[in-house]
């Protein structure tokens, strides 16, 4: 009886999968420099993007790789706006990856 090895997706891989799921959405506006680990959070990526769409997160979720989806608002950097700028977080929590 063998056991199920796993082990957290990389970076690399986290990136990829978002950009090749997301590349033909172009009216998100996916900030891809702003692609990161999601501090305090396992197994967790961020990416901001301009909008959200029920075909971006429907995508997503649709992937074994992909545990959870969910998003934020975000504050444009200091003076880069006023008021609220129409930027979100998009936040994505990985499930192990079989070795």
């Amino acid at each position: 009886m063998g056991t199920i090895r796993s082990r957290p997706i990389t970076s690399k891989e986290a990136f990829k999968l978002l950009q090749t799921t997301l590349e033909d959405l172009d009216y998100l506006n996916v900030k891809w420099e702003n692609f990161k680990k999601t501090p305090r959070s396992e197994d967790t990526y961020q990416v901001t993007i301009d909008k959200i769409s029920d075909e971006a997160i429907g995508r997503l979720v649709e992937s074994e790789l992909v545990k959870d989806v969910y998003y934020c608002p975000s504050m444009p950097p200091s003076g880069m706006g006023y008021g609220i700028d129409l930027r979100y977080r998009l936040h994505v929590r990985f499930n192990k990856v079989k070795i």
